[in-house]
């Protein structure tokens, strides 16, 4: 996939998390929190649980059983919102303070590790259009 925004990655990420299932439990993360592409193509269709993707990422606190939001597609397919949208988006500099810090991949790392703890067997991120250390 090309690193360019607009050349499809968000419709590709969501077919690809439904195809997947159709298999088995997967959840569609959206952590491109700068233009929250899933988050706006599946607003109108869901309501969005306590978690987002940003907050589960960037919390050091035992955060308890991930609460994502069902999409109502006959499907064992789940998605997690880049930002709360009542709690408010962060700002870019936080965004990119969050991003750049070490011990992101680390972060990330332990949320997919949660995910799996928590019975998804497929786990489909939507990532930013451009070379950053999120979409890495």
């Amino acid at each position: 996939m090309s690193g360019k925004g607009g050349v499809g990655k968000t419709n590709i990420a969501s077919d690809f998390a439904w195809v997947c299932s159709e298999l088995g439990k997967t959840v569609l993360i959206d952590i491109d929190f700068q233009n929250q592409g899933c988050t706006g193509l599946f607003a109108p269709h869901v309501t969005f649980g306590k978690h987002n993707a940003y907050k589960l990422i960037c919390s050091d606190t035992d955060i308890g059983e991930i609460d994502s939001s069902g999409i109502d597609s006959g499907t064992d397919l789940e998605f997690i919102p880049a930002v709360s949208w009542s709690e408010g988006r962060p700002t870019q500099e936080q965004i990119t303070e969050t991003v750049s810090q070490e011990g992101f991949a680390d972060r990330l790392e332990n949320l997919l590790q949660r995910l799996h703890d928590a019975g998804y067997q497929t786990v489909v991120f939507d990532c930013h259009g451009g070379v950053d250390a999120g979409s890495l």
